[in-house]
């Protein structure tokens, strides 16, 4: 019902902006005729045409209890608002009124979660490259999906409506892992005790390191545990996903470089001498830095993962 509210008074407050000189904009959404898209199953979404017939255009497909806007209801079809877009939808997919609160909603909530460098994507009024530019988003910034048209998502985004390209969206439910995603390769990610820049530091980490999700995320911020250790990470540096090479690693190639012939070295649980030794290595094997704790690296050496002292890796 949140959702559907936010939704809705984004609605009212565009056609107070297009429909009305400002000082007469609309505020109050009781005032204001809406709808919702009911389509029956709420695996089908329901066309938005281009005019009342259906052959006209479609403007895109969407989700029950997606709310509209009611410009002017006619006997089989009404013209509508759709975020900042109007056209047509048949009047039998639509649930008017106080029927509008029995609907379930269909849509989906996604996050921004873009690999390239810039770690946000825009949103723009038309589902085109080349439309106006509204606003831009970082990653993880929550999204309300109301529809799609081609390789594009009719979304919602804190009362910003506009296209996003669905490549740059990704679903919430089902994600359980994300991938440190720097602008810069060289760059790290600092795992920290709270929620909060000027908390600190436990760890840093590469890009392509893997973290588990143990929260949501909260005001930019996401609970994670990284090998054996437990803190929170600017989700907007994060790919959220359950692959483990979407993106391009950043890890750095070192040997063991012992202090004595025939020596190994020890590769701990944890970083720490209290540390279970899960094997040791001799001089020689290769091992790729993930991540830095204190005098410890985070490392993989074949399938395994662990600590190994950084004085004894060159």
């Amino acid at each position: 019902m949140k959702k559907f509210l936010s939704v809705l008074l984004t609605l009212v407050l565009l056609l107070g902006v297009f429909a009305m000189p400002s000082s007469a904009a609309i505020a109050d959404e009781e005032s204001v005729d809406y709808a919702v898209v009911d389509n029956g199953n709420p695996k089908t979404k329901l066309n938005l045409r281009s005019r009342a017939s259906t052959s006209g255009k479609s403007y895109g497909l969407y989700y029950n209890g997606t709310p509209v806007i009611i410009l002017e209801e006619m006997t089989k079809w009404s013209k509508v608002m759709v975020g900042n877009r109007v056209g047509y939808m048949m009047n039998k997919y639509l649930a008017f009124g106080s029927d509008a609160e029995n609907v379930e909603s269909a849509m989906p909530e996604v996050l921004v979660n873009n690999t390239a460098s810039a770690n946000w994507t825009v949103i723009r009024a038309t589902p085109s490259t080349s439309g106006k530019i509204i606003d831009r988003f970082q990653n993880a910034t929550n999204v309300t999906v109301m529809g799609t048209s081609g390789s594009w998502y009719h979304v919602d985004v804190d009362g910003v409506t506009g296209y996003m390209m669905k490549k740059y969206l990704s679903p919430i439910a089902g994600v359980k892992y994300a991938l440190v995603n720097n602008p810069y390769r060289t760059q790290y990610l600092n795992l920290r005790s709270d929620a909060d820049a000027d908390s600190e530091s436990i760890a840093r980490f590469y890009n392509g390191t893997r973290v588990r999700l143990l929260s949501d995320v909260s005001e930019g911020w996401v609970e994670v545990s990284v090998g054996a250790l437990t803190g929170y990470m600017d989700a907007q540096y994060l790919y959220f996903t359950n692959s483990t090479s979407a993106i391009r690693n950043g890890w750095l190639s070192k040997r063991v470089t012992t202090s004595t012939p025939g020596s190994r070295l020890n590769f701990r649980s944890e970083p720490s001498e209290d540390g279970t030794v899960l094997a040791r290595y001799t001089r020689g094997t290769r091992m790729y830095v993930m991540g830095m704790v204190g005098d410890w690296y985070y490392v993989k050496c074949g399938s395994r993962f662990g600590y190994v002292a950084r004085d004894f890796l060159k």
